[in-house]
């Protein structure tokens, strides 16, 4: 069994990310995700309509150059059409309308998604060291090296280890960390899975036959 420098649990935005600075920094990485597909909350949806949707986050809260911040490459541009989400709203006041303008609204991708940019100026570049459908159960951390294990009774060994699965799955205990974790830790994920057992959000497109 080959020792790898870094194992990255989760391909979703943090996993990715993680990988791809580890990856263009020298680092031996695996990432190792669970589902089929990477990406984690971020997903889109190309059959509704002749755009993609968000189906996870959409908004960029910050100016769009972040983007290239984010792929950190003098020698790659980050050629993807953005615009402002400037809000528009009225109010009733005293029997007269008022109209009013929000200028700081955020920006969004046009044609385009995160899930794309995740994909195109991250993933693509570390395709070979992600494996999906390997679902981590065991980790043994105090081995030297820490050894992953998944369902499917491949393993991995690796001088470092980094957890970015969803908090709630910390919590449930799917991953068997050996030996357990610290006290102080476990609590404060056991405390973090409450505070962001939220319920089930929902997300609704609706098209329209005319324009108005």
């Amino acid at each position: 069994m080959a020792e790898l420098d870094v194992i990255i649990v989760g391909a979703g935005a943090a996993g990715i990310t993680a990988a791809y600075d580890l990856h263009w920094d020298g680092w031996n990485i695996k990432v190792l995700e669970a589902s089929n597909k990477i990406g984690g909350r971020l997903q889109k949806n190309d059959d509704f309509t002749d755009f993609p949707l968000d189906l996870g986050a959409e908004w960029i809260h910050v100016p769009p150059s972040i983007l290239d911040e984010i792929v950190d490459d003098p020698e790659i541009s980050v050629n993807v059409e953005t615009y402002k989400d400037v809000q528009t709203y009225g109010s009733w006041e005293g029997g007269k309308f008022y109209k009013e303008t929000n200028m700081e609204g955020d920006y969004k991708f046009k044609g385009y998604t995160w899930w794309d940019f995740l994909n195109d100026y991250l993933a693509s570049h570390i395709q070979s060291k992600i494996e999906t459908g390997c679902i981590v159960n065991q980790i043994n951390w105090q081995s030297n090296p820490a050894q992953v294990k998944c369902r499917n009774g491949k393993s991995f060994k690796a001088w470092h280890v980094i957890v970015t699965t969803p908090i709630n799955t910390l919590a449930r205990g799917d991953i068997n960390f050996s030996p357990n974790l610290p006290g102080s830790l476990s609590t404060a994920i056991q405390r973090a899975g409450k505070s962001s057992n939220f319920p089930n959000g929902i997300k609704t497109w609706m098209k329209f036959n005319t324009k108005f």
